[in-house]
């Protein structure tokens, strides 16, 4: 069995060890001012007994050997614990030994001189000492053994052997004092002895859970934040099949029934990307990639997102989906608000199959609520305290993937903690749920400009977008899709070539869309600020990126520039493409 300490693996027994010298070893200022005392009144007791030249070189040993005694302690007690060893207890045992000789040799020298009363009050000392010692040093027995028995042998001898049967009484009561207290101080020496293997056997199996812990924690970790950083490798196929499905959906006949396969293969797609997504996020959130940055913005802009990304799954399953609400500011991390509420609106929608789902906000004092309120199944209440456990799924007990992993609340726990928002939910079984996440409440910001339109069934008339992608499948798929809905596209692998294939052309982008990583360490935020410089114009951007390294989103943020992350939902960048370019038209004209 091992004990580990910060420099190395010591044996229990060697813990044990080194913990009773140093603990024997303690300065007990307490027994030194004793030791002292008992000096002085052997000197009170035998200064006028003869002459005094014995008692003057016995004082002067007496206190060498103290001086020693405690030289040695103050020495021992400055020692890292990995150089104590064994030698160190049989140096300081001699000490003791040697300090126990002197009460011997006062003993010998000075009793036979006393009075009766002075030699009971010789006794009286020889008590107090020994029982001093044996419980200071019952710790480390030998110690005791090494002063007690000099001194005790010294008494017996001259109780015993120097004077008549009568003194012999007493020599009895000192053997019967003795064996008391080297009893006492084997029960004590036992009991400590235990106490302190039971200490290291606690510690050497907190280190051993500790590391078994930091193992199992290291393990958890590295598979999270490979997920991480493949994440971005993991997407672009990924996104490239999402794409020319979409494509191939859109170029087929409506009346073909390769038209239901294309549908089968959205539809398939569609569920890989969100148990993708699912994954992610939970890698993101264990791999610690995920940082709370709060700030004060308007939670509309939150709002216009999530109406933007969910309106037309609405329309698809012919539920009423609204917004209301005053425009609060807030203050806490917009992206992780965002994917908050898009989990608990993905849910909301997933569970509701007639009737509407309602996302609000209020004021309360210093606090915003936004609920996130649905006409759905509900929850029963026997399963309520369930549901923000990782892959719970309540109402998919056939497994369809179609439904998810049954991450999405298991993410919103944990993501609100992050936070520090308040999460609470309230559900009746058959007449939908209602989930609340309160923020606290910013500080006041100039009114918000309300230039946003929200149009989803917009027509590009022929609007113009740059398609800037070092994946080759990827800008075919692009290409593909917006093509088939009806925009100009000009795609290219680097900014070079964009730049090349823009020369020449009067015609000015209406978007740019821009992976994140390019070729020759170059960035989509760079390609998209070249051509906004090109044109002296903010056309609008997006970045799409398979990338979640917080650095990465924090450099997006701070050139304000939107982003999807890969793959993305056609549904979402058609929503995205519309709203951009029509306001940017709008602006422009």
């Amino acid at each position: 069995m091992n004990f580990t300490n910060k420099h190395h693996k010591l044996t229990i027994n060697d813990a044990i060890f080194k913990a009773q010298i140093k603990e024997c070893c303690r300065p007990h200022y307490e027994i030194f001012f004793a030791a002292l005392l008992a000096i002085i009144f052997v000197v009170f007791l035998s200064a006028d007994k003869g002459s005094n030249q014995p008692l003057l070189i016995w004082v002067g040993i007496t206190l060498t050997v103290l001086s020693l005694r405690y030289g040695f302690v103050a020495w021992f007690n400055r020692l890292p614990d990995e150089r104590i060893r064994i030698g160190h207890s049989r140096l300081f045992c001699l000490i003791m030994m040697v300090w126990g000789g002197c009460w011997a040799a006062a003993t010998l020298i000075f009793f036979p001189l006393l009075s009766t009363a002075q030699q009971a009050a010789w006794f009286a000392m020889f008590m107090v000492m020994i029982s001093a010692s044996a419980t200071s040093h019952a710790v480390f027995i030998s110690a005791f053994f090494a002063f007690a028995l000099p001194y005790f042998f010294s008494i017996v001898w001259v109780v015993a052997i120097q004077y008549p049967s009568p003194y012999h009484v007493n020599a009895f009561i000192v053997t019967l004092v003795m064996i008391t207290q080297v009893g006492a101080a084997k029960k004590g020496n036992l009991a400590i002895l235990e106490s302190l293997r039971l200490r290291f056997d606690n510690l050497d199996l907190i280190a051993k859970l500790k590391e078994q812990k930091d193992t199992a924690e290291q393990a958890n970790l590295s598979k999270s934040k490979f997920l991480a950083a493949a994440s971005h490798d993991l997407r672009q196929p990924l996104q490239a099949i999402t794409l020319f499905s979409s494509a191939l959906k859109d170029a087929i006949d409506d009346k073909s029934k390769a038209k239901v396969l294309a549908s089968q293969i959205g539809d398939s797609v569609g569920t890989l990307q969100g148990l993708f997504n699912a994954l992610l996020d939970i890698s993101r959130l264990d791999a610690g990639t995920l940082e709370c940055e709060k700030s004060d913005f308007y939670v509309q802009d939150v709002l216009s997102k999530l109406e933007n990304d969910f309106s037309l799954s609405a329309e698809a399953k012919q539920i009423d989906l609204y917004f209301d609400g005053d425009n609060h500011v807030v203050n806490t991390d917009a992206t992780l608000l965002l994917l908050v509420l898009q989990n608990l609106l993905s849910n909301a929608l997933r569970y509701t199959a007639v009737g509407s789902v309602k996302v609000s906000v209020s004021a309360l004092d210093s606090k915003i609520k936004i609920d996130v309120e649905d006409t759905g199944i509900g929850i029963p209440i026997e399963h309520q305290q369930y549901i923000f456990e990782e892959f719970v799924q309540l109402h998919n007990p056939e497994r369809d993937r179609k439904k998810g992993l049954g991450l999405g609340l298991s993410i919103v726990k944990r993501v609100t903690t992050l936070m520090g928002a308040a999460l609470s939910f309230c559900s009746k079984e058959g007449k939908g749920s209602c989930f609340s996440v309160v923020v606290d409440k910013g500080s006041d910001m100039a009114a918000p400009s309300n230039n946003e339109v929200h149009v989803h069934n917009f027509l590009s008339n022929q609007a113009n977008v740059v398609v800037i992608d070092d994946e080759v499948a990827i800008l075919s798929a692009m290409s593909a899709l917006l093509i088939g809905w009806g925009y100009n596209v000009i795609s290219a692998a680097d900014l070079t070539k964009a730049e090349r294939l823009l020369e020449g052309q009067s015609i000015v982008p209406d978007c740019i869309i821009a992976d994140l990583r390019l070729r020759d360490n170059k960035s989509g935020i760079e390609a998209i600020c070249r051509l906004r410089k090109r044109y002296g114009a903010s056309v609008p951007a997006l970045i799409v990126s398979g990338d979640i390294a917080i650095e990465r989103l924090q450099e997006v943020k701070e050139h304000g520039l939107d982003m999807l992350h890969k793959p993305i939902q056609p549904a979402k960048l058609r929503s995205f493409l519309h709203n951009k370019i029509h306001t940017f038209k709008n602006n422009t004209v």
